[in-house]
């Protein structure tokens, strides 16, 4: 789906699993957070033609922003475009759980647009390291920012990959509406 001359980006980063509700993706929080971000969406879509959102892929707070952006694009066909902010191809393979696996695939399936940071990068070879990881992630996180008119942050401010996100955000004078995780 091609983007209008008044396509709106929206980026969201946020917190994984442990700092949110946990891992299953069926609980009440998560379920409101899913439509507390869709209802986003929809003021956004008020406000524009089309608003093409990103997500980071992780766990957590990005896969939910993943599934209300998917929830808006079946309510607003062509108005609401899914970009995924994909930082290396083998993301999810360490993932415990295969229905997070799977909606990580889903998701990938679903983008109208994809970015990938190093397709060929492997979390397998330990040579590289988590070094090597940590700057694919924040090559991920600059480039979503870079690419956004506003960055939503699901932020409880405590020293964090979203943290470094945030504070990227501020210094490239992008706005930052802050969420508080429930």
């Amino acid at each position: 789906m091609p983007m209008t001359a008044n396509t709106f980006h929206i980026g969201l980063t946020g917190h994984r699993p442990p700092k949110l509700g946990g891992y299953d993706l069926a609980t009440p929080s998560y379920a409101k957070l899913r439509a507390d971000l869709a209802q986003y969406i929809r003021f956004q879509l008020s406000q524009h033609t089309q608003v093409c959102c990103h997500t980071g892929m992780a766990l957590g707070a990005d896969t939910i922003w993943g599934l209300a952006i998917l929830d808006m694009k079946r309510a607003f066909p062509g108005r609401v475009l899914l970009h995924a902010e994909t930082p290396y191809l083998a993301q999810a393979n360490a993932w415990f759980k295969q229905s997070d696996r799977d909606t990580w695939a889903y998701l990938r399936a679903n983008a109208d647009f994809e970015t990938v940071y190093d397709p060929e990068f492997d979390t397998n070879i330990v040579t590289v390291g988590a070094r090597h990881a940590g700057n694919i992630l924040n090559a991920r996180n600059h480039g979503m920012v870079d690419a956004c008119d506003m960055l939503l942050a699901l932020y409880d401010g405590t020293p964090s990959g979203t943290g470094n996100c945030v504070t990227y955000a501020q210094k490239q004078g992008v706005p930052v509406v802050m969420i508080a995780p429930t």
